[in-house]
C-alpha cells in the first residue's frame, strides 16, 4: 500500500516529475583531437575558423537524423543523443567519412574521436533557461569515459550499442561509407565506473583505426579469471567470414558460447550454418563437439538424421565450425508453422520421433550420448500434409563419450576420463532423465527418457507439458502408453535397452494393432476411432 503524502511534499514530487523524466537513449560524444596543434599551425584566427566549420559539419549531418538532438557543445566537443543506437553509429560513420573529405579540402588533418553508449538518463527540461534541456546520470559519464579511450579517427562503443547496431547496418547502405569492420576488445575497467565494460569498435575496414585502447592510469583491460573473451572480429549481416568466401545472411541464435549464423557462398550457391565461439573457456567445448561429430562420421557414416559438420577453424579468432544448413525449423517452430501440434496428423508426429530415435541409435552405436534431446535440437523439413518429412538431430555440444574402448582411442583428441564421470547436470531440465537431475551416472538410456518426453508432449499436443506422475491418463492408446512407459520409467534399467527399439515399435504400430486388438468390443471401437483421427 502506498504511503500517503502531505499536500506540500506531494506538490514537490509532481513538480519534480514534470521537470525531470528518465529515458533510455543512445549517447554520443565527439571530441576534436589536436586543437592546440591547429592553433600553432594556423594561428588563433585560422584555427577558430576551421573549428567553426568543423562544428557546422557536425550540425549539417545531424539535420539528417530527425531522432537525434544536440544536447551540448563545449569547446571542441559535442554531446548528442539518439533514440536508436544504429542511428548513433550511422551518424558517427558518416561524420568520420565526411571529416576525411573536409581535411582534404582544408589541407589539414582533422581527427575526431567518438564514443557511443546506451543507457538510462535523467532528462532535465528548463523552458525558461538558456539551455532548455540537460541530461544527467552515470551513463553520461560512462559515455565520456568511452570517448576518452578512442584515438583520432576512431569510433568506440559499449557492448549494448555494438550489439544493437551491427545487425542493422551494412556498409553499402551508408552513402560514402565502405565495408565495415566490427571488433570487440573485451572488458575494460574504467575509472569511476564500478563494473567492467566491454569496449568495441566499428569503422571502415580500410580506413578505421581498429586497434584496442591501451592501458593507462584511468583504464585497463579486465579479464575475469573464469572467462577470457576471444577478442577481435564479430559477425554482422553482409560481412564476409574471415579467410573465406562465405557472407553472413541471417543470425539464427546465440548462447554463452557465441552466435549461430547462416552464410552463403555465392560461387558455390550454397548456404551453411556457422557456429562462432567468442569465449576462450568455451572453445574446448566447441572442439569437443567437432570431435564427437568426427567420431560419429567415422563409426556411423553420414547419417541422414544427423546434421553434418563440413569444416572447422580453430587456428585463430574467430573460432567456428561449419555445419549443414537445414531448410526446416526446430520442432517447436515447425509445429507452429503447420498451425500447431493439434493440426499435425498422428502418423507424422510418430514419424518425427522415429527418425530422431534412429539418429540417437546411430550415435549410441558409435559410443556417444547426446544428453540434450529436446525440440530445439530437432530440425524438421517438409510439410505435415505432404506425406514426406526429413528430421535431423543437431547440437552434440554437451554430448559424452560412453564406451571406454572408444574413449581410450580418443585421448589424443583431448578427451579424458572425466567425460564418463557422474555429476554433470548439463541439459534442459524438463527433458532430463531423473538420474541426471540427481547427479548420477549418465547412460544411453538417459537419451531414451528425453526422447520419451518429446513423444509424450507430441501426443498430448503441448511442448510445455511436463511429465507428471499421472501422465498415463492423458494417453488413450494402450500401445502408445506401453511404449511411453518403457521410456519414462524412473529406473534406467527398466527402460528400453536400445532407443532403436522405440523406432521399431512405432513403425510397426499398425501391424501390432491388427494382431492384438480383437475385432469387437471396447478396444476395437477405441482403435477404430484412433485410426480415424490419425488419418485426418
Amino acid at each position: 500500500m502506498a504511503l500517503p503524502l502531505a499536500s506540500e511534499p506531494r506538490a514537490k514530487v509532481e513538480q519534480f516529475r514534470r521537470k525531470h523524466r528518465t529515458a533510455m537513449l543512445a549517447l554520443l560524444f565527439t571530441d576534436l583531437v589536436g586543437s592546440t596543434r591547429l592553433k600553432n599551425d594556423l594561428g588563433d584566427f585560422g584555427a577558430v575558423t576551421l573549428i567553426q566549420n568543423h562544428h557546422a559539419l557536425v550540425r549539417e549531418i545531424l539535420r539528417g537524423f530527425p531522432d537525434g538532438e544536440e544536447i551540448e557543445t563545449a569547446g571542441d566537443s559535442f554531446f548528442i543523443v539518439f533514440v536508436r543506437p544504429s542511428d548513433a553509429v550511422r551518424f558517427a560513420l558518416l561524420f568520420q567519412s565526411r571529416l576525411r573529405l573536409f581535411a582534404q579540402d582544408h589541407g589539414q588533418p582533422i581527427l575526431d574521436r567518438i564514443g557511443i553508449h546506451v543507457g538510462e538518463v535523467v532528462v532535465d527540461k528548463r523552458e525558461d533557461a538558456a539551455k532548455p534541456k540537460d541530461l544527467y546520470g552515470i551513463q553520461v559519464d560512462t559515455c565520456a569515459r568511452v570517448t576518452s579511450l578512442a584515438a583520432g579517427n576512431q569510433i568506440l562503443l559499449s557492448r549494448t550499442a555494438f550489439d544493437n547496431s551491427r545487425p542493422v547496418l551494412k556498409g553499402e547502405d551508408i552513402d560514402g561509407v565502405g565495408p565495415l569492420s566490427w571488433v570487440n576488445y573485451g572488458p575494460y575497467l574504467l575509472k569511476g565506473v564500478e563494473e567492467p565494460l566491454e569496449i568495441c569498435e566499428v569503422g571502415e575496414t580500410d580506413k578505421a583505426v581498429l586497434r584496442p585502447p591501451p592501458d593507462s592510469e584511468k583504464v585497463h583491460r579486465f579479464v575475469s579469471p573464469d572467462s577470457e573473451p576471444v577478442l577481435g572480429w564479430r559477425p554482422a549481416i553482409g560481412q564476409a567470414v574471415p579467410q573465406s568466401e562465405w557472407v553472413l545472411e541471417e543470425k539464427l541464435g546465440e548462447g554463452d558460447f557465441g552466435e549461430v549464423w547462416v552464410a552463403r557462398n555465392k560461387k558455390l550457391n550454397e548456404r551453411r550454418v556457422f557456429k562462432f565461439c567468442f569465449r576462450a573457456d568455451r572453445v574446448r567445448s566447441l572442439k569437443r563437439e567437432v570431435t564427437i561429430f568426427r567420431l560419429l562420421k567415422e563409426r556411423a557414416g553420414e547419417h541422414p538424421n544427423i546434421v553434418k559438420v563440413h569444416d572447422v577453424y580453430f587456428d585463430e579468432p574467430p573460432f567456428y565450425i561449419v555445419m549443414d544448413y537445414v531448410e526446416g525449423k526446430d520442432l517447436a517452430l515447425w509445429c507452429e508453422e503447420q498451425g500447431g501440434l493439434d493440426k499435425i496428423p498422428y502418423p507424422v508426429r510418430l514419424e518425427i520421433v522415429i527418425q530422431v530415435a534412429r539418429a540417437l541409435q546411430a550415435a549410441h552405436d558409435a559410443g556417444v550420448i547426446h544428453r540434450d534431446v529436446k525440440p530445439s535440437n530437432i530440425l524438421v523439413c517438409g510439410k505435415a500434409g505432404s506425406g514426406e518429412i526429413q528430421v535431423k538431430l543437431t547440437d552434440f555440444g554437451v554430448g559424452q563419450i560412453v564406451a571406454r574402448e572408444v574413449l581410450a582411442g580418443l585421448t589424443r583428441m583431448g578427451f579424458t576420463q572425466t567425460m564418463m564421470e557422474a555429476g554433470s547436470q548439463t541439459g534442459t531440465q524438463m527433458y532430463m532423465a531423473p538420474e541426471l537431475i540427481a547427479g548420477e551416472q549418465v547412460s544411453t538410456r538417459s537419451d531414451t527418457y528425453s526422447l520419451g518426453v518429446v513423444l509424450y508432449q507430441m501426443l498430448v499436443g503441448n511442448f510445455r507439458k511436463p511429465v507428471t506422475g499421472d501422465w498415463q491418463k492423458r494417453i488413450a492408446d494402450p500401445l502408445l502408453r506401453e511404449e511411453l512407459g518403457r521410456c519414462l520409467t524412473g529406473d534406467p534399467q527398466d527402460r528400453l535397452s536400445r532407443v532403436g527399439e522405440l523406432a521399431d515399435a512405432l513403425s510397426g504400430l499398425e501391424r501390432r494393432r491388427t494382431q492384438v486388438v480383437p475385432r469387437q468390443g471396447y478396444f476395437y471401437r477405441l482403435w477404430s476411432g484412433l485410426r480415424r483421427v490419425a488419418s485426418k
